[in-house]
């Protein structure tokens, strides 16, 4: 025990005295570059963002032992063990670095690292089969199936949903003439994903190449229509159609026929549906093999001279009649179909306005003809002229008599009579329209009363009038002294008195004026008209009574009676 003794009494002193200096060295920090290393992951998942995590460490300790470390001296471990499926801050704690003795952890930077964890599945991924080259001329690939079809990748299950399909590497078809197998590869890598190996072969379908052309569709027209009518239009619809077929067939391929239309003895048009035939093996018709045929049949044109007629549209004034219509040429030559043009015997214009007319017309329309019907004259401008005159017509007017003076004073006209009354007035309409009677030659009134005949008095010839028939007409006038007629009021004539107790209230006359007619100078002097005495003292209560209306001698009364009621009431 107590060998060497002195040498380890002075190695303790030694190492006291180092320890004392160490401990007595000034301290210091410094901060070091340190990664991080993953320990473990939960079960069945993955990190997705494998990169290099590093941290900054931050230690403090004595100068001297800080000056002697490096970055190579630290380490740090993370354990993501307790953590699951997503993206996850896990912290670092002081424990996960390891420091040498010494020195201790003042700050980590960053305190957390993101991580991105996702489950480990299966998934089977179609296999694309990639083509390099071209077969033999006139041929193509059809297909291209890969053996397996599918492969069943292992991986992060967010980037197994990204991938679609899966490509091989090149299949070379240069120059195939048929189908074959060849053995292919993938052409795929991916980070954390991976599957079983393999052999792959790709069956490759290669056929003759199939071109589509457009081709005009032909039609035949056999046999020969009825006299008198010709094929004007031979219409194919669609006039091409698209044919689909091996290259080297359809290339030689000039059109397609529709085949034979048989038109012997016809005269109507005619219209066909057909399916075309294929116009060689194994071509077809992609868009359709169904076509329309139309063989137009028209009528043979011919030539006719035929008369043309003016059409006038409206009527003139109706004070003024047309004439005797020109058209100049009043003859066209038209051409057109023989069942049209054989019935034509004339041909009408278009209508040419007359509407309101009072003078000439002279106007150029053009011809209205058939369809199918044109002019082939000299087609000289067509002129039509519409001659307007006044229109002649016939009335038949009263005659009045004219009298170029007064009546005589004291007398009046009791009686006149015209025979014929009326006459029939020939002349222009405007003239005439306004006319309401035809008068007489001027006539005089006799000076004393009597009856005047006058047998054969002259008629005076209306302005602008041509004729009157008959020119003279028979008149016989009466006169007489005058008459007045008047409407007088009636005023009862009452007498006596009433009985003792009774009053009159009320006296109603009806008719409370009548009609009188006489010499005027009696009737001017006339205000009013009585009745016959009426005896109050024989009415005994309210009574209504006929009386005649009195009336001075000479004077005509048109209602001789008249009803009085008179309205009796008791006094007390």
């Amino acid at each position: 025990m107590f060998e060497n003794l002195p040498l380890k009494l002075l190695s303790i002193l030694l190492a006291s005295l180092v320890w004392l200096f160490v401990m007595g060295e000034e301290h210091s920090e410094r901060s070091y570059t340190v990664p991080v290393q993953i320990s473990r992951l939960a079960e069945g998942l993955v990190l997705l963002n494998e990169e290099d995590y590093v941290v900054e460490v931050r230690v403090s300790g004595p100068r001297g032992i800080l000056n002697n470390l490096s970055d190579d001296d630290f380490a740090a471990t993370l354990d993501l063990a307790p953590y699951g499926k997503g993206e996850v801050d896990v912290p670092i704690p002081k424990e996960a670095i390891l420091s040498p003795k010494g020195v201790s952890i003042t700050r980590i930077r960053p305190a957390t690292i993101r991580v991105h964890l996702d489950s480990v599945v299966e998934k089977e991924i179609p296999l694309k089969g990639v083509v390099h080259g071209d077969p033999a001329a006139g041929y193509e690939v059809g297909g291209v199936e890969l053996e397996p079809a599918s492969l069943r990748l292992t991986g992060p299950e967010s980037l197994l949903a990204q991938i679609t399909e899966i490509p091989t590497t090149p299949i070379d078809v240069t120059g195939l003439t048929g189908n074959a197998t060849l053995p292919v590869q993938v052409d795929f890598q991916r980070h954390l994903v991976s599957w079983p190996p393999r052999p792959l072969l790709a069956q490759v379908k290669v056929s003759p190449r199939m071109v589509t052309r457009t081709l005009p569709v032909a039609m035949e027209v056999t046999g020969k229509v009825r006299d008198g009518y010709q094929v004007t239009k031979v219409e194919v619809a669609p006039a091409s159609v698209s044919v689909r077929g091996p290259q080297r067939v359809v290339e030689r391929l000039a059109k397609v026929s529709a085949g034979e239309v048989e038109v012997t003895g016809r005269h109507r048009s005619l219209s066909r549906r057909r399916t075309l035939a294929p116009p060689a093996d194994g071509v077809t018709f992609p868009e359709g093999d169904r076509v329309s045929l139309r063989v137009e049949i028209t009528e043979r044109l011919e030539e006719r001279v035929v008369e043309v007629h003016a059409n006038l549209h409206g009527e003139v004034d109706p004070d003024y009649q047309v004439g005797a219509v020109q058209v100049v040429p009043d003859r066209v030559r038209l051409r057109g179909p023989h069942h049209t043009v054989a019935k034509m015997k004339r041909v009408e214009t278009v209508a040419v306005e007359i509407d309101g007319a009072r003078r000439l017309i002279t106007a150029h329309p053009h011809l209205r003809l058939p369809t199918g019907v044109r002019r082939v004259d000299d087609g000289s401008t067509l002129t039509v002229i519409v001659p307007v005159e006044e229109r002649i017509i016939s009335r038949t007017l009263p005659v009045h008599p004219n009298f170029n003076d007064d009546l005589p004073a004291g007398l009046r006209v009791k009686r006149l009579t015209t025979r014929p009354s009326e006459v029939e007035v020939t002349g222009p309409a405007r003239r005439l329209r306004d006319l309401d009677q035809v008068a007489t030659r001027a006539l005089v009134y006799p000076k004393a009363p009597g009856t005047y005949p006058m047998p054969a008095v002259a008629l005076a010839l209306p302005e602008g009038a041509s004729k009157v028939v008959p020119g003279q007409v028979a008149i016989s006038l009466t006169l007489a002294t005058p008459s007045l007629r008047r409407r007088l009021p009636v005023h009862p004539t009452l007498e006596g008195v009433l009985p003792a107790g009774l009053r009159l209230t009320e006296v109603v006359v009806k008719p409370g004026q009548v009609e009188v007619s006489g010499p005027e100078a009696k009737l001017e002097a006339v205000t009013e008209l009585a009745t016959e005495p009426i005896s109050l003292a024989r009415v005994g209560a309210t009574r209504s009574l006929t009386v005649h209306v009195v009336a001075p001698a000479g004077v005509e009364v048109a209602t001789p009676e008249v009803a009085v009621t008179l309205t009796i009431e008791s006094e007390r």
